[in-house]
């Protein structure tokens, strides 16, 4: 019995984690549309400083969101809910982003605080010791950067070394925040569940009949005891499927107290 709980539970964590990836995806598309977009009809506002390297980092962006996003609908539930997908698709975007930043004039585009998003989600996506390799990846390139288009441009300006500096920081703190509230969460979530399937537990093992029916009348919940009371298993090889209408007769007319009929 716990055995099987616990199947059940590490199988409902990982529909949550493919499910937060997948929500990720669209907005990753989203936001790659979006800059494509900007970078067509406004192109002093992105890709000023390169803008061929701009033109090829967005479509290859948008390309590579289109297909992951069509690969998430065909790939299974198990292999979304691991970390090496979730990894490589957030080290990507890292990436994606800094070439575009670069691009773009660096730190002073303001390109740089869409990374707080793809650092956000892995906090949430991957935890334990892989996850601050995230924002070390982020802040160690966003300072790379800076130091080369100082010498390419031939720009002198502190300001933006220490707000690269300032960014970087947010990226770590950014990252151990959503990776403690992905903790909790998780940890309430078993708690939950756990409780839940002891509830059940209990119930079952009940001497008293206990059956729970949903608006449509269909039994929900039903112990051993209320099958042996209600059903010959002789008789009825589907006894959940539905309830006696004598006993449907009785719940109709009984009146609810707090949002339940109990007879």
């Amino acid at each position: 019995m716990i055995a099987a709980m616990d199947d059940n539970l590490e199988h409902l964590l990982s529909r949550q984690r493919a499910t937060n990836l997948k929500i990720y995806n669209y907005y990753r598309a989203g936001l790659s549309f979006a800059l494509l977009y900007v970078f067509l009809g406004f192109e002093d506002l992105v890709g000023s400083v390169n803008p061929e390297l701009f033109q090829t980092t967005i479509i290859s962006y948008v390309s590579a969101n289109v297909i992951i996003l069509l690969l998430t609908v065909f790939v299974p539930v198990e292999t979304l809910s691991k970390p090496a997908p979730s990894l490589f698709i957030l080290v990507a975007d890292i990436l994606f982003m800094m070439f575009m930043l670069s691009a773009s004039g660096g730190v002073s585009s303001g390109l740089g605080n869409f990374l707080i998003f793809p650092i956000a989600f892995g906090g949430a996506l991957i935890t334990g010791r892989v996850s601050p390799v995230l924002p070390a990846i982020a802040a160690t390139l966003l300072l790379y950067d800076e130091f080369y288009l100082s010498f390419l441009l031939e720009r002198d300006d502190p300001q933006l070394f220490f707000q690269a500096g300032i960014l970087g920081i947010v990226y770590f703190v950014t990252n151990i925040l959503f990776q403690t509230l992905s903790r909790r969460l998780q940890s309430r979530s078993t708690e939950v569940y756990t409780l839940e399937q002891i509830n059940h537990l209990i119930i079952d093992q009940m001497c008293t009949g206990v059956v729970v029916i949903s608006d449509d009348e269909s039994p929900r919940l039903m112990n051993h005891a209320a099958e042996r009371i209600l059903y010959d298993p002789r008789l009825t090889p589907e006894p959940r499927l539905k309830l006696p209408e004598r006993l449907l007769e009785n719940v109709r007319r009984t009146p609810v107290y707090m949002g339940y009929n109990v007879v």
